[in-house]
């Protein structure tokens, strides 16, 4: 056998290694991809309840709530309704 018929194997072996290598990485990515969506997708539904409590909770109390208490859970409301319309693009974004 010629060497370099040995080296083009050794070369081939290599590769295929390679390309396993490579696929078991796509797997694990497109793993921990899903996971994160669904952690995304978790946080997100807990921020709608949040918000939503938060902005029927506000009004009814509003009569009774007064000066920097008031403040306080208008700037709370405020707060949750900004990072909610931050975030409402984003479920199952892909890289």
């Amino acid at each position: 056998m010629h060497w370099w018929i040995i080296l083009t194997e050794e070369m081939q072996e290599q590769i295929d290694m390679q390309r396993k290598a490579l696929l078991s990485l796509h797997e694990k990515h497109s793993l921990v991809m899903l996971q994160k969506n669904n952690k995304l997708s978790q946080l997100q539904s807990e921020l709608e309840k949040a918000r939503s409590d938060a902005l029927a909770w506000v009004p009814r109390r509003g009569h009774v709530v007064t000066g920097k208490r008031k403040k306080e859970l208008v700037a709370l409301a405020w707060a949750l309704s900004y990072s909610f319309d931050k975030t409402a693009g984003t479920r199952g974004c892909q890289p």
